[in-house]
């Protein structure tokens, strides 16, 4: 149950900050709340906007999430990260435009961590029944989805969301 009804987060007046090493729990946390005023399904009663306390519900809002972003990524970027990276290796290129390029890069990649963040939780969730097979496919490599060197990286970046949402779905 949510403790408090009255605490709202505030969406639309928060700039949400991608990090490349974490997933954006603010990001989730605007969703759901956006997400949850228009939700007519099943236990809305239950539903809190800063936490994940139905699972159909926060695999509707990861989903959500993960679309957001690919749709934000094609429709801001005409270039790839490769037509990036070629055109930052030409010789020539003035200094700002070197560091525009370099800007554009990360941002992208920021981006694209985040996505795959998002479609690891929903991987991890959709599997995941019951408390010993949530932690079993916690600790699992997602072959299709990162490579045994991101592992580590990639699970302390959806670590913190995983705990909250773990100990909500199990109260």
């Amino acid at each position: 149950m949510c403790e408090d009804k009255n605490k709202k987060v505030k969406s639309g007046t928060d700039i949400i900050r991608l990090k490349k090493n974490k997933v954006s729990i603010a990001l989730i946390n605007a969703v759901r709340s956006i997400t949850l005023k228009r939700y007519t399904g099943h236990k809305k009663e239950r539903l809190c906007e800063d936490k994940p306390i139905d699972n159909d519900f926060e695999i509707y809002v990861l989903l959500l999430c993960s679309k957001m972003l690919k749709e934000y990524y094609l429709g801001r970027y005409k270039t790839t990260i490769d037509e990036d990276g070629e055109l930052l290796k030409k010789r020539g290129i003035s200094t700002h435009l070197k560091f525009a390029l370099i800007h554009r890069l990360e941002a992208k990649r920021i981006i694209l961590h985040n996505i795959k963040y998002l479609n690891l939780l929903l991987h991890i969730i959709n599997k995941a029944t019951t408390k010993d097979t949530f932690k079993k496919t916690y600790m699992e490599q997602v072959n299709s989805l990162e490579t045994a060197s991101e592992y580590n990286s990639n699970r302390r970046a959806i670590r913190e969301y995983l705990k909250k949402y773990y100990y909500y779905m199990n109260k």
